[in-house]
Order: structure tokens, then sequence, then C-alpha cells
């Protein structure tokens, strides 16, 4: 979610959702009508999906936005028109790039990518061994530090493993210190220029920590600096690391409060892209968001939108959508392009299972109820409820529920027969 104090830019889509209060049968209940796509999207943003945007990065040959979006690599050209350049569905990831070539990484599979006459494709993948906490890729300007010792770097609870840009394992490179309360690592950077290893901590210690080649820990000029880093990139000649904000990390001497930041309002970001004109682009769990030059404390763009939505329901506080075997909760935001946010990038399973798939939703008091299509199983739904409460089983079981809606606490669902008719039912 952001917040825009003025209306800063024209919007070509806008929201597909009516509300109303209607009249049935001598009550009156809140109604949500679906039609075409829910959008979140502004500007030519039509088509992408918010919640599975993994990641952007810049063409280090052409500087061009780079997206990678429901499995589809996406490029964009500095006056904004946008393409399909490559299919990725079957090695999803996060983009990045050395500023020379770009990588798709997951904890398991690095995929380099890049233009053969003009088009773009895969052009090296490989597959390591077992799957690690996180990895990053030193920059194609660093040679000295941890980037002589390999390429691309992968977090083992406290070990550091090295491998070559082809993927040939180098072996252990680094084994990080043990912090208090146990606490683990969870994100690796190499930092440009020096090619020291920084290496973040989860909770309770939160900190960025720095370290030579010989072992040993950098406490000069800020260091450790306080802050969990989620995700990490190189852009413009420094690291960027992910949480709460995107914060430039430099090799120059670092004072703790003068650290560039971007993005302090948003949620779950995990990328960062130039606009090429001394702006940024963010990759959020709300959208790709566009902060140009001379407006880095507010974003002004959000690129994407919520996909195709099965179902959805309202129970006159909550608006809760299936996009199939995930449910998110939207809400009101006061950004007039675009009006929805969502509650980020944690989606709810149907049962909290990952085999089930919603087909309908009907609110339900200050729940709701779910039906698995796959499982034939009727939920009631509890968002703020917590355990055994958020899911509960219910007795009636279906071969195909066709509509359900809930008057004065009793059910009233649609299914179909052997006559292939519709037979209305009222459970007590």
């Amino acid at each position: 979610m952001f917040h825009s104090k003025e209306p800063v830019m024209k919007t070509t889509t806008l929201l597909l959702i009516l509300g109303t209060a209607t009249a049935i049968s001598g009550f009156a209940a809140p109604s949500l009508r679906l039609s075409g796509i829910l959008a979140q999207n502004a500007g030519n943003g039509t088509g992408f999906r918010t919640l599975d945007s993994t990641g952007i990065t810049n063409d280090p040959a052409t500087g061009n936005l780079l997206i990678l979006n429901g499995g589809t690599l996406f490029e964009q050209e500095k006056n904004g028109r946008r393409k399909k350049v490559l299919n990725l569905l079957n090695t999803p990831g996060t983009l990045c790039n050395d500023g020379k070539d770009v990588f798709l990484k997951s904890n398991q599979v690095v995929t380099r990518i890049g233009r053969v006459e003009n088009e773009w494709k895969k052009l090296h993948q490989f597959f390591l061994k077992k799957p690690y906490r996180h990895i990053t890729i030193a920059d194609a300007g660093t040679s000295g530090g941890f980037a002589a010792k390999g390429k691309i770097f992968a977090l083992d609870g406290r070990e550091v493993h090295a491998f070559t840009r082809e993927g040939k394992p180098l072996g252990i490179v680094l084994t990080l210190p043990e912090l208090r309360n146990s606490c683990p690592y969870t994100t690796l950077a190499i930092l440009p220029g020096s090619g020291d290893l920084l290496a973040s901590s989860y909770y309770p210690d939160l900190k960025f920590y720095r370290f030579r080649t010989d072992g040993t820990e950098y406490k000069k000029d800020g260091w450790p600096i306080s802050g969990w880093v989620t995700e990490s990139a190189f852009t413009e000649g420094a690291v960027w690391g992910f949480h709460s904000a995107a914060t430039r990390y430099g090799d120059s001497v670092v004072r703790r409060n003068a650290l560039r930041k971007i993005g302090e309002h948003d949620l779950y970001l995990s990328g960062i892209a130039s606009d090429g004109r001394n702006g940024y682009y963010l990759n959020t769990s709300q959208g790709i968001l566009h902060y140009p030059a001379g407006s880095l404390d507010e974003a002004v763009e959000r690129i994407g939108g919520s996909g195709t939505v099965k179902t959805l329901a309202l129970n006159g506080s909550q608006i809760v959508v299936s996009l199939g075997n995930r449910l998110y909760a939207l809400k009101l935001d006061d950004a007039c392009d675009s009006p929805l946010s969502s509650q980020g990038n944690e989606p709810w399973r149907v049962g909290n299972g990952w085999s089930g798939e919603s087909d309908g939703i009907a609110a339900d008091g200050n729940a709701f109820l779910v039906y698995d299509r796959k499982g034939g199983i009727l939920w009631r739904f509890q968002p703020k409820a917590e355990g055994a409460e958020r899911w509960v089983r219910q007795s009636e079981t279906f071969r195909d529920l066709r509509d359900m809606a809930v008057r004065n606490g009793k059910k009233i669902l649609s299914r179909c027969g052997n006559c292939g008719l519709p037979e209305q039912s009222e459970p007590d």
C-alpha cells in the first residue's frame, strides 16, 4: 500500500467491483458483483498480477526494465512499451543482474538468461545438490575479496558455499560465527568494491554483518548495521537490501542514519531497478511501485493487479478473494488510482493445506464459508482466529457444490443431483 498526497497520474484501468446493498427475499445484505479483472494496477499495467510478481531488474545492455511476472519475462522499453520476451514457467525464482548478465535464482536452481541475436533465451542453467537458505551473486565489476573465491554464494546454516559461474562447487569459503540465542542467518550479499561478504541475521538479533575473507568481522563505519534483510540485489554499483524499505549499502564509509532508503511504507519488498532517469522501481507484494526522481519518498504509480480471481465475498468489513488454492484479504487504501491493498505475501491456504482449491466463498457472520472443490469439503474460515479455530471443517460433503449463501445463521446450498438440475438444501 502507498499513500498519495495528490492525484499524480492518469488511470486507464479502474476497479471492476461493484458493491451494493441488495434486498433479497425480505432482508438486506451487502453483495458484490465481480466483472473482469480485479484491478490494483495503473497505467499500462493491465494483465500484470501483483501477487505473482517475483522480481524486477534492469537489462545491463539497454537499461530497460525487466519484470518476471506469472512465470513470464517482460521487457519494458524507455517509452513505456512492454512486451513478453521469454517464458520461464518451469523455473520460478528471483530476478537479478550482476551488471553484466541477468540471472534467475531460486533456492536450488540458477539460470542465466540473455539475448542471442536480439532474442531472449536461457543461456545456462545448473541445479544445486540441495536447497539453500539464500543465494547471492557477486557483481561483475568486483574481482577482489570473496569475488576472487567464487561467483555464486549459497547459505547453509552458518556455512557459506561458493560456486563458479557455471555452477561448479568450490567448497565452503566461510563459516559464520554463532549468534546469541542461536539466531539464524537469512541473507547474503557481496559488497561491490571490497568484495566483503554481508550476512543478515533473523529475530531477535536483526543485524547486517560484514566479513573479510580471513573470517574477521568488519566493525567500523557503522557495521554491523541494524535491521533485518530478507533479500538483496545489485544495482547502480551498490547492494540493496530489502525488508520494510529498500536500503542502499555501498563500500564507502557508512553512517547508520545516512543510508539511502526508498519505500519505507511499502509491504514486502523483493526487488529494485533503475528507471534510467534517477528514479527507481520497487517490487512489492502490492505491485511494482515507481518512485521517479524528485519523488523518492512517494510512489506515483503502481503496476500490477490481482490476476484471475475465481470468487470473492464481503462480510461487511472484509473482502476475501480466491485465486484458486490461495485466499487473500483485501482492504481499501487511499490511493485514488488503485483502491485495494492485500494482506501482503502471506496467502491463506484452503483448509491450511496445499492441495485445496476454493470454488466458492460466502460470508457467514464474522467468518466465511469456503468450498474446496478438489476435496468436496465445506470449511468455515475465520481470518482473525488462531490455530484450529481458523479452519473448521463442516459436516456437509458435496460432489459438486454450485452456489451457497447464509441467511439467519443457516446455510443455503445449491448442488447438482443425478438429474443435473440444481437442488436446494437448508441444513440445520
